[in-house]
């Protein structure tokens, strides 16, 4: 039963039965509703026009001429039930039995119904409308069989409406979890042979609207990238080993013919200097290499400029606001400073963010979070505090190496590498990180010059 939960085609077959089966709830019960109180005014509207009709032409102030009518009417037969009584309640006319009186204005009463083969008498449903007059009363009466079946059928006909629309809800559901599932299989496959070594293969498009398109192109430009990088990867290595192999064989004869041409131990001048010469070019290739990855990464201070980090701040609290709520957490900002600094804009919203994401990750639940940006004399600072739990006085000096975790941190997420680039971006900006207590909790910040 889990697995088959587990299943895209069944969890919406189940959600479209569920919604379409509470929409035709909700609209079978209005329905009926609105269709038992139409018949009822119906009926209702009946009772009174034939009320009117009894009582016009002198039917209202002779009693002899109601009564007339009464009986004229209740000899027919058809629909309606009579009753005229005088003041003391004694019938004059009329089917009504004795002694069964409705009150005054609408009623509802049972009235008993023999059948014709002589069976039991059964009880129907009236609503009566009794109209008191001067010399008695006059009471009409309409059964409400009709109302009460109009009324069952379409209970009837409405519950195997929605249970028909259910069921329709659920096999449309269950086709589209099929489709969905059937197309994103072909995502699985291609990743599948990906991992099987085929880095050429790529997502096939799934054919299901512009949103699944735009993630198959986004995952099909990843895998390019990838694939790039790991050809350049590829590439460099192949350099590393191309460039590389010929200095060092040239070093390790130059060496073997020192050490065979060597008299009493001692090498000769010239096999030192071409050595050296030998290394040196071994380490230019390392740096030209090294020089080539900090271009390719994108690293550098080539995209420095004036930033204010009010700016900053703000970027950073608007983006975490939710997040902070979410989580239990307060999260405040604190700016009071106009000042600029240089630096990467970029850079420094992710500074910040990763100090942020550390507090919310390690401060516990409910714990207040204060980002800022302040001046502390001719330089600028940017600054997270909470009052968490803090990180212990003798661990505070680790706490920035790369991979390095507090034992409480163990079982967050996390690779121990936040601080680490914070340090790293930190530098870059000729700044200086500072870790301490918040009293309680834990104060970063970042010192940073001013131009």
């Amino acid at each position: 039963m889990t697995r088959a939960l587990e299943s895209v085609a069944v969890r919406l077959a189940l959600v479209y039965a569920l919604v379409f089966g509470l929409g035709g709830g909700v609209l079978w019960s209005v329905l009926t509703i609105v269709v038992y109180r139409y018949a009822a005014e119906a009926l209702t509207t009946d009772l009174q026009t034939e009320t009117r009709v009894l009582l016009a032409e002198d039917g209202g102030s002779d009693q002899a001429t109601l009564v007339r009518k009464v009986e004229a009417r209740s000899r027919v037969g058809g629909l309606f039930v009579y009753s005229v009584t005088d003041p003391q309640g004694r019938r004059l006319a009329g089917q009504l039995p004795d002694g069964l009186m409705p009150r005054q204005g609408l009623d509802e009463i049972q009235l008993p119904y023999a059948e014709d083969d002589g069976g039991p008498a059964e009880e129907v449903p009236v609503r009566t409308l009794a109209t008191a007059l001067p010399q008695g009363t006059l009471v009409v009466g309409k059964s409400t069989y009709a109302v009460h079946e109009l009324e069952e059928l379409v209970q009837d006909l409405g519950l195997w409406a929605v249970l028909g629309l259910t069921g329709v809800a659920a096999l449309s559901g269950a086709a589209a979890g099929g489709l969905l599932s059937a197309r994103l299989s072909r995502i699985n496959r291609a990743a599948a042979r990906i991992m099987e070594g085929h880095p050429d293969e790529r997502v096939p498009s799934v054919g299901l609207g512009t949103e699944l398109e735009r993630v198959r192109r986004n995952l099909n430009a990843l895998l390019d990238w990838q694939q790039r990088a790991l050809e350049a990867l590829r590439h460099v290595s192949t350099d590393i080993a191309h460039d590389l192999r010929t200095p060092l064989n040239r070093l390790r004869q130059r060496l073997d013919r020192a050490q065979a041409e060597s008299i009493d131990g001692r090498v000769p001048d010239s096999a030192i200097r071409a050595a050296i010469a030998d290394l040196d070019q071994v380490l230019e290739t390392f740096s030209a290499l090294l020089r080539i990855g900090q271009l390719e990464g994108g690293t550098g201070r080539t995209s420095f400029r004036p930033v204010k980090l009010g700016d900053v701040v703000d970027r950073v609290f608007e983006a975490y606001q939710p997040a902070s709520e979410e989580s239990g957490h307060i999260l405040t900002r604190l700016v009071d400073s106009d000042a600029e600094v240089i630096g990467d804009p970029e850079l420094l919203v992710q500074l910040l963010s990763n100090l942020v994401d550390n507090a919310l990750a390690h401060a516990g639940s409910g714990a207040q979070i204060q980002i800022g940006a302040y001046d502390e004399g001719s330089k600028s600072v940017l600054a997270v505090r909470d009052d968490g739990r803090g990180v212990p006085d003798d661990q505070v000096e680790r706490i920035t190496r790369r991979f390095y975790r507090l034992d409480s941190s163990r079982n967050t997420p996390g690779q121990g590498l936040g601080l680490a680039l914070v340090a790293a971006i930190t530098a870059l900006h000729d700044g200086e990180l500072v870790i301490g207590p918040n009293h309680p909790g834990l104060a970063v910040r970042i010192v940073l010059p001013r131009p």
